[in-house]
């Protein structure tokens, strides 16, 4: 049964590390192109949390999938609350 109180995240499986993985891997590694491509990316998923009044509370390199295709993806909301403005 579903509780209606609860908050049901679905997530697709994805074959990628972590942005610190790739930090790890690739050291300076990154051209400016690829981490301004990163970087809007992850300013637009907080971007899209806050327009749904959800604080993600822990966002670090170990929470941000990085698939191959370099798509970013924010994870572990384990943290995270409805923000209440």
């Amino acid at each position: 049964l579903l509780d209606e109180n609860a908050i049901y995240l679905i997530i697709e499986k994805m074959d990628c590390g972590t942005l610190e993985q790739h930090l790890q891997y690739f050291g300076n590694g990154f051209s400016e192109t690829m981490v301004q491509h990163v970087a809007v990316q992850i300013l637009h998923a907080i971007e899209h949390c806050h327009e749904n009044n959800i604080m993600h509370r822990d966002i670090k390199p170990a929470n941000i999938l990085v698939a191959n295709d370099m798509t970013v993806k924010l994870a572990d909301f384990g943290l995270g609350c409805i923000a209440a403005y």
